[in-house]
């Protein structure tokens, strides 16, 4: 989707750039410019947001298959789902629903300062339940981790199976500061 809304934004400023009779051409995600100035800088920002950089950290669990803990693409970084899973031993913890929500946070935030995120700047989170019955459980410990700021938008899907055999995964959203 993000890709489609930078293709749009380009198209539009290949249009604009035409009617002032300056010459771009867009091909494979980059702009060819053949009078550089203002228009080049405009050109950097719409490339800056299609680049993909991994963001890995051992203060979380290593990703249990072929993906990234986090990817930060432009302003946005997306965090892969996270388990309660103990980032030393890589396996899931014993406690309560709440301490499992607790520990999959845990792992979110230290994906988060990683990138240099806190948490005020996560606007997205979706949760993932085995048991949709533990959801007060889940929303308690989760409202913890927002007490300092406004809490993200947030979805809870309740789901018939999770990695590992886990009860709940998080993932989440976050804008970054320049």
């Amino acid at each position: 989707m993000y890709f489609a809304v930078f293709l749009n934004l380009a198209k539009e400023y290949v249009y604009h750039v035409r009617k002032r009779n300056h010459r771009c051409a867009f091909s494979d995600n980059h702009f060819f410019l053949t009078n550089p100035g203002k228009e080049e800088k405009i050109c950097e920002l719409l490339l800056r947001g299609n680049m993909k950089k991994s963001i890995q950290t051992d203060l979380a669990p290593a990703a249990i298959g072929p993906y990234s803990q986090g990817i930060i693409d432009g302003k946005l970084l997306f965090i892969s789902g996270q388990l309660p899973l103990d980032p030393l031993s890589g396996k899931l913890i014993d406690g309560s629903m709440g301490e499992l929500t607790r520990q999959a946070m845990n792992n979110i935030l230290a994906v988060c300062a990683e990138a240099g995120a806190k948490p005020s700047q996560i606007v997205k989170t979706t949760i993932f339940l085995t048991d949709l019955a533990k959801f007060g459980e889940v929303n308690e410990a989760y409202a913890e981790f927002f007490k300092e700021t406004t809490p993200p938008a947030r979805s809870t899907i309740g789901v018939a199976a999770l990695p590992l055999n886990s009860p709940i995964e998080v993932e989440a959203v976050v804008i970054l500061q320049d």
